[in-house]
């Protein structure tokens, strides 16, 4: 499960290699059970210039822990 770090967590590319543990918190559209149960291991790959202070999951590692229908979703990460 890959992802790739917006400009808060990327740190000058010392992001690079490093794992997060996300899980889902919510929903940013409102939509009733976005979330699934558990947390998704992704190990971060590259840089989102569009993700200022996020992580942004690849369609797998976010199946894993939200309904793909929703879009975005509010996360909690930890390394």
């Amino acid at each position: 499960m890959i992802a790739a770090a917006g400009d808060a967590i990327w740190d000058d590319k010392k992001a690079c290699g490093r794992s997060y543990y996300v899980k889902c918190i919510g929903s940013t559209n409102k939509a009733p059970e976005t979330c699934k149960e558990g947390e998704v291991a992704v190990l971060i790959v590259d840089r989102c210039h569009k993700c200022p202070a996020t992580i942004n999951l690849s369609q797998a590692a976010f199946m894993e822990i939200a309904d793909p229908s929703a879009g975005k979703i509010m996360i909690n990460y930890e390394l």
